[in-house]
C-alpha cells in the first residue's frame, strides 16, 4: 500500500536544517564563537581535501595526495550533510554535481566492506537527500544499494562483509573465519529502512530486519551480549566468545535504539531488544577501577579484562539518547547516570595523555591509562557522548568539555595540509601520520558543531543519527 507514499517524501526546504536558518533558538556569544571556530576548521579541512584528493577517497595530509579502497569520492559523500548543516552551500553544490558526473554504479570495480559503505556512503547520500531533498542523491543511493543487496543472499539472510560492486560477488575477509561480523550485520537497518521509505519499495527494509533478527536469534550465554563474530548458516550462531562494545559489536546495540526512535517509537521489538542488552551491559560488563571510574570491559573466555577502546565511548551517547526517549521504565535515571559516570571516564582517558588526545584504546585499570595502541585517528565518539549529553540535559559543562577537547585536536592534529591523524598521543611534540578519514569531517566536526550549535539544528526530536553521525528523519512505517 504505498498510495499515501507522497506525503512520506521530504519536501525541500532548503534553509531550515542550516545554521543560516533565522529561526533557529539563541545560543550565548560564546558558543557563537565555538560555532565560528568549528566552521573555520571544517573549511581549512575541506580546503585541503579539495586541493590535494579532489574526487578521490581520503586526503594524505603528509604527502599531499590521496588514498582509499572504496573509489567512490568517499569524503565527498560523507560530507556532504555536514557541508549543508555548517550553511556551507557553495561547497555542498559542487559535492552535487561531481556525484552527478562522477559516481557511476556501472564504473566501479573495487571490493568494499558492505557495513562501512552502508554507513558512509548509502547513509550519506540518504542524509544529503533528507536534507535538501534533491533526488539526485536519492537514484545514485537506489542503484548502489540495489548492487549490495546481493550481499545478503545467504541462507540466514546475515550479509558477507565484503562484495565486488561490480561482478556482485560476495566474500568474508580470513580474520572472521568466514563469519560475519555482528555489528556490520546490525547496522544497515535504518538506512534501509530509510530508502524503503523514500522509494516506497518495501525490499530494502526486509532485506535489512530478516538480518537483525537473524542476529537476535542466535544463542546468546549471556541474554543480550552478542559476541562478535557470527556464522550466516541457515541457523546463525556466534563463532566465538569475544564480547566487545567497542570493535565489531558496537553499533548494534546502538541501532536497537535508534530502530526504535527511527520508527517514532511504535516498533517495540526493538525497544525489548535494547531493553534487555542495555542492562545486561551495565550488570556485566561495566566496572569502576580503583580511582573511582566506570568503564566497560571486554570479555573472552568467560573472563573481563580490563582493555577498552576509544570506540566504546559512543556508548555515553547511546544511554543518554536512550534515558531520553524511554517509556517511563525503573532504570531511565540509572542509564542516564551511567551516561555521566561514562563520559568522565572518556573526557578524562583524553586530558590525561601529554597531548590532551585519546589513545586508540586504553588500560582501565587499576587506573586509566593508554593501552599500546597510541595513535587518534581523527574519532567523534567521545564528542558524540558529550553531544548527546548536553542535548539531554542542557548542562553546558558538556560543551566546556568539548570546547576542550576541540582545541587540543586543533593543536594537535592540524598539519599544513589537512589533519591528521597522530601518531602516538602520549608523545609530544605528535608526529602526524598520513591520513585524515572521511568520518573526520562526517562525524567528530559535526558532532562539534552540534555541540555549540541552537538545539533545534538537526533535533533530536525529529532526527535519528546513523552510526557514522548522519541524520535520518523518524517516521512511523506503514503497517
Amino acid at each position: 500500500n504505498n498510495n499515501n507514499n507522497n506525503n512520506e517524501q521530504p519536501v525541500a526546504v532548503p534553509e531550515v536544517y542550516s545554521v543560516d536558518d533565522h529561526s533557529l533558538n539563541p545560543i550565548t556569544d560564546e558558543n557563537r564563537a565555538r560555532l565560528e571556530a568549528v566552521r573555520r576548521e571544517t573549511i581549512f579541512a575541506w580546503a585541503k581535501y579539495k586541493e590535494f584528493a579532489w574526487g578521490k577517497d581520503e586526503l594524505l595530509p603528509v604527502s599531499k595526495s590521496s588514498g582509499g579502497q572504496f573509489r567512490m569520492g568517499l569524503t565527498i559523500i560523507d560530507s556532504l550533510d555536514t557541508l549543508w548543516i555548517m550553511g556551507l552551500k557553495d561547497e555542498f553544490i559542487e559535492c552535487r554535481n561531481w556525484i552527478e558526473s562522477n559516481f557511476d554504479v556501472s564504473k566501479m570495480s573495487t571490493t568494499v566492506s558492505v557495513f562501512e559503505t552502508f554507513i558512509r556512503v548509502v547513509g550519506g547520500l540518504l542524509s544529503a537527500y533528507e536534507l535538501s531533498g534533491d533526488r539526485l542523491f536519492l537514484d545514485k543511493v537506489t542503484q548502489l544499494t540495489n548492487i549490495l543487496k546481493s550481499a545478503f543472499n545467504t541462507p540466514s539472510g546475515i550479509p558477507y562483509t565484503s562484495l565486488n560492486i561490480a561482478r556482485k560477488v560476495p566474500s568474508h575477509p580470513a580474520y572472521t573465519k568466514n563469519s560475519a561480523i555482528t555489528s556490520e550485520a546490525g547496522s544497515v537497518q535504518l538506512e534501509l529502512r530509510a530508502l524503503s521509505r523514500f522509494t516506497g519499495d518495501r525490499s530494502f527494509a526486509e532485506i535489512g530486519d530478516k538480518s537483525f533478527f537473524a542476529v537476535l536469534s542466535a544463542h546468546q550465554q549471556t541474554p543480550g551480549l552478542f559476541p562478535v563474530f557470527i556464522s550466516t548458516g541457515k541457523t546463525p550462531a556466534f563463532t566465538t566468545d569475544f564480547i566487545n562494545i567497542g570493535s565489531m559489536g558496537d553499533s548494534l546495540y546502538e541501532y536497537m535504539l535508534k530502530l526504535y526512535l527511527q520508527s517514532n517509537m511504535t516498533d517495540n521489538r526493538f525497544l525489548e531488544a535494547y531493553v534487555k542488552s542495555s542492562n545486561a551491559i551495565i550488570d556485566n560488563l561495566v566496572q569502576t577501577n580503583s580511582e573511582g571510574l566506570k568503564y566497560i570491559a571486554q570479555k573472552k573466555g568467560g573472563k573481563l579484562t580490563a582493555t577498552m577502546e576509544q570506540l566504546t565511548c559512543f556508548a555515553g551517547g547511546m544511554y543518554a539518547l536512550g534515558s531520553k526517549y524511554l517509556p517511563d521504565l525503573e532504570f531511565k535515571e540509572n542509564h542516564l547516570q551511567f551516561a555521566k559516570d561514562f563520559a568522565e571516564t572518556c573526557v578524562t582517558g583524553w586530558k590525561r595523555m601529554a597531548s590532551g588526545v585519546a589513545p586508540e584504546a586504553w588500560d582501565c585499570s587499576p587506573v586509566l591509562k593508554a593501552d599500546p595502541r597510541r595513535e587518534y585517528i581523527l574519532r567523534p565518539e567521545t564528542i558524540e557522548t558529550l553531544f548527546y549529553l548536553y542535548r539531554v540535559t542542557g548542562d553546558s559543562k558538556y560543551q566546556d568539555q568539548g570546547w576542550e577537547l576541540f582545541q587540543n585536536i586543533v593543536q594537535h592534529a592540524k598539519t599544513p595540509n589537512g589533519y591528521a591523524a597522530i601518531a602516538d598521543v602520549t608523545k609530544v611534540p605528535t608526529t602526524p601520520k598520513n591520513k585524515m578519514e572521511s568520518f573526520f569531517i562526517a562525524e567528530t566536526l559535526k558532532y562539534f558543531y552540534l555541540l555549540f550549535a541552537p538545539t533545534d539544528l538537526i533535533s533530536l526530536d525529529t532526527f535519528v543519527f546513523n552510526t557514522e553521525a548522519h541524520p535520518l528523519r523518524r517516521y512511523t512505517p506503514q503497517k
